[in-house]
C-alpha cells in the first residue's frame, strides 16, 4: 500500500475539484465564512507565535479591547 503524505491528498483533492468544475456548470463550491470567534482565535495564535506570549493571554486582551471600544464604528 503507498503512502500518501498530507500534500498528496490536497493535490488530488483541488485537481478533483477543477475537474469537476471544468466538466459541470451547474457545480458551485461553497464558502463557509469565518465567525468572529474563529477569525479571533485565528489573530491571537498568530499574534501568540510572533510574540511569544501564551494565546490565552493574547485573546483575552483582544476580547477585552473590543468591549472597551464596541460603541465606536468605523467611519
Amino acid at each position: 500500500m503507498k503512502s500518501c503524505t498530507f500534500l498528496d491528498i490536497m493535490s488530488s483533492a483541488n485537481l478533483r475539484t477543477e475537474v469537476v468544475m471544468s466538466n459541470s456548470k451547474k457545480v458551485q463550491v461553497g464558502y463557509a465564512k469565518p465567525s468572529r470567534t474563529d477569525i479571533a482565535r485565528s489573530v491571537a495564535t498568530s499574534t501568540a507565535v510572533e510574540t511569544g506570549q501564551p494565546s490565552a493571554r493574547v485573546e483575552a486582551s483582544l476580547e477585552e479591547a473590543r468591549k472597551k471600544f464596541a460603541h465606536l464604528r468605523l467611519a
